[in-house]
C-alpha cells in the first residue's frame, strides 16, 4: 500500500533542467569538448560531481578542480533559477491530491540543499513537504537507490510503501532499486522513451496523473 509520496526536482516540479543543461555546456565547451545528443542523454539527471568525472575522462584538462567547476555550475543555476524558474504543470494539484490522502511527501533530488531550498521557495511550496532529502548526503548519486532509501528512512516509511515521481532515466532506475514504484514523466527531449518502459507507469506531466493511476498503482505489489 502507497503510504508516502517522493519527487525529484529538476525537470518535474520547475523547469530547471535546462539552466543545468545550459550551465553544463556553457562550462565544457569552453574546454574544448563537443557535446553530442549521445552525451546529452547520457549526462541527463547525473549528479554534478560523476557529471564533471564524466567530461575529464572524455578530455582531460589542466589544472583540473572538481570543486571548482561544480560550484561555478551551482551559482550559474541558482541565478537562473531566481531569475526564470517556473512552476511545471500540475505540481500544486498533485501535492493537494496526496494531502488529502493524508499521504506523507517529500523530496529526493540529486541537487544541493541550497538549489533545493530555492528552487521550493521560488515556487513557495517548500512548507508543502515533510521532508527534503539531498543527494549531496550520500557516497554514490543516482542511479544508486541511497538517495531513495534515505529519504524513506526519514518518512519512516518502508521503501516498498513509496511512490515516487521522477523525469531522468537514472532516477527512474534508482527508486526501481529502492524497491519503489515509479511515475516516469517523459517528455519527447527526454531522449529515448522507451527506455523509461521499465517504469510502473509513464506520463507526459504530472498533470496527466489521475485518481484511477493511484488507485493501479496501488495495487501493485
Amino acid at each position: 500500500m502507497i503510504e508516502a509520496v517522493l519527487f525529484d526536482l529538476d525537470g518535474l516540479l520547475i523547469n530547471s533542467e535546462p539552466f543545468w543543461q545550459e550551465a553544463e555546456y556553457s562550462m565544457f565547451q569552453n574546454l574544448g569538448i563537443e557535446i553530442t545528443p549521445k552525451i546529452k542523454e547520457i549526462t541527463y539527471g547525473l549528479p554534478v560531481k560523476e557529471m564533471i568525472e564524466f567530461y575529464y575522462k572524455i578530455k582531460p584538462w589542466d589544472n583540473f578542480n572538481l570543486n571548482k567547476i561544480k560550484y561555478k555550475i551551482f551559482d550559474e543555476v541558482e541565478k537562473k533559477i531566481i531569475d526564470q524558474g517556473n512552476m511545471l504543470p500540475g505540481v500544486l494539484e498533485i501535492i493537494e491530491y496526496f494531502k488529502k490522502k493524508k499521504l506523507k511527501i517529500g523530496i529526493a533530488s540529486a541537487s544541493p540543499y541550497g538549489i533545493i531550498y530555492v528552487a521550493l521557495d521560488k515556487l513557495k511550496i517548500r512548507d508543502k513537504f515533510d521532508i527534503i532529502h539531498s543527494g549531496d548526503e550520500e557516497e554514490y548519486g543516482k542511479p544508486h537507490p541511497a538517495v531513495y532509501i534515505n529519504a524513506a528512512k526519514k518518512l519512516n516509511i518502508k521503501p516498498i510503501n513509496c511512490l515516487v515521481f521522477e523525469d531522468s532515466l537514472v532516477g527512474v532506475i534508482a527508486a526501481l532499486s529502492a524497491r519503489m514504484k515509479v511515475v516516469a514523466i517523459v517528455r519527447n527531449d527526454n531522449g529515448n522513451n522507451a527506455k523509461y518502459a521499465v517504469a510502473d507507469l509513464q506520463l507526459n506531466s504530472l498533470a496527466d496523473f489521475t485518481k484511477k493511476h493511484f488507485e493501479l498503482l496501488n495495487t501493485f505489489h
